[in-house]
């Protein structure tokens, strides 16, 4: 529900915290080596730890109470995830020499299967997505081109900074580029698309001849192929 943050820690815990304020709501202890990655599964109720130590953990995301502890790993546990609808938990180690993925039903736990990984995608970025998300920028948001670059228009979006807590209007020019360099009608707006310049790669686009911004090429490679919406 995007209320809680938690975070793994080399140093055994998980910490669990509210993103707007930026307060510690509770710490989870029980792990005995370090945590490496930490997931809420889709109902918010449940947290999955995985750490060095060879176990799985599952927590009580709203008391913080240790459920379950998943053993008989030979290798620690690297990463962990929930499937969408919750049904499943899939976690990573290194338990044949390689890492490997497995899944196992949730709540269960019970059987685990090994997942391939010789296959997979790798995707490459074309333009057709990047432009897109940029025409969609041009209904309640707002993007504009000015000499090739195509900007999006921060003051378009009120609740740009809120989880990061960064003001925009903090945002001075220069932070990230030369202002000068860059002709934009505000300090705070960012590159989507950047025009061709000499010595750096360019594609032709419908937009103009260019390439994308880095705020925008893995959002368009990850939504083809995830959807909007995903876990990482």
């Amino acid at each position: 529900d995007a209320r809680t943050l938690a975070s793994a820690s080399g140093d055994r815990t998980v910490r669990l915290w509210d993103p707007l304020s930026g307060e510690q709501v509770a710490v989870l202890k029980g792990h005995t080596w370090g945590v490496n990655a930490c997931d809420f599964s889709p109902d918010g109720r449940t947290l999955a730890s995985a750490s060095t130590d060879r176990t799985l953990r599952l927590w009580d995301a709203r008391t913080g109470e240790q459920q379950a502890v998943l053993e008989g790993h030979t290798w620690g546990v690297d990463a962990c995830a929930f499937s969408p609808d919750g049904r499943w938990m899939a976690y990573v180690s290194n338990e044949s020499g390689r890492q490997e993925i497995y899944v196992t039903p949730f709540p269960g736990p019970g059987r685990r299967w090994r997942v391939s990984t010789d296959g997979g995608v790798y995707p490459r970025w074309n333009s057709d997505g990047s432009e897109l998300w940029i025409s969609k920028f041009n209904g309640d948001l707002r993007a504009y081109e000015v000499d090739g670059n195509v900007y999006f228009e921060v003051a378009t979006f009120p609740e740009y900074g809120k989880l990061s807590g960064v003001q925009p209007e903090s945002n001075l020019a220069g932070a990230r580029v030369d202002n000068e360099e860059y002709e934009k009608e505000d300090a705070r707006d960012f590159v989507l698309w950047k025009g061709p310049r000499e010595g750096e790669p360019s594609w032709d686009a419908e937009i103009g001849p260019g390439r994308p911004g880095w705020h925008l090429e893995c959002s368009a490679m990850s939504i083809e192929l995830l959807g909007e919406e995903f876990d990482i």
